[in-house]
């Protein structure tokens, strides 16, 4: 069997992924499990972060987000995708912290690069970009009026 040529894909590192023992062969595979997993996962983590208005002292909702975001930061830093394990590793902490005001202003932004991630993928491996399933984005939060920060 002739060795496998990995294309290059934008935002790939695979001198990263291919760290330690790992061969082209398992991270092709790798590939191919993001390629399968990562719809589901955002759309995991996207239902996990509508739960998140918990009430004070509640930590389930908090700890199940955290848990599935270090799932897709593992998985990230798996296949190479560097910039997806730095915001999943972001989430990860602000969950773990109970930062809600970071989760909501990075969970959109990580659902955007997922998707386009994916799509990136899965073009240049299947050749498929036309029916990659995206996941639905949530709102981006409201910024404050920059009038709040001006001293008088």
């Amino acid at each position: 069997m002739p060795p496998i040529t990995l294309p290059l894909i934008e935002n790939l590192d695979f001198t990263y992924a291919l760290q330690g023992e790992r061969t082209p062969e398992e991270l092709s595979a790798a590939l191919a499990q993001f390629c399968r997993e990562a719809p589901r996962e955002a759309a995991d983590l996207n239902e996990w972060y509508r739960k998140l208005p918990v009430p004070e002292g509640e930590v389930s909702a908090l700890e199940e987000y955290r848990a599935l975001a270090r799932i897709m930061k593992e998985q990230a830093g798996g296949i190479g995708a560097l910039t997806l394990m730095s915001f999943t590793g972001v989430l990860e902490d602000a969950a773990a912290g109970g930062r809600r005001d970071l989760i909501d202003r990075v969970h959109p932004v990580l659902i955007e690069l997922w998707n386009e991630q994916l799509r990136r993928i899965r073009e240049m491996i299947y050749e498929e970009s036309k029916d990659v399933p995206q996941v639905e984005k949530p709102p981006r939060p409201e910024l404050p009026d920059p009038e709040v920060f001006r001293t008088p």
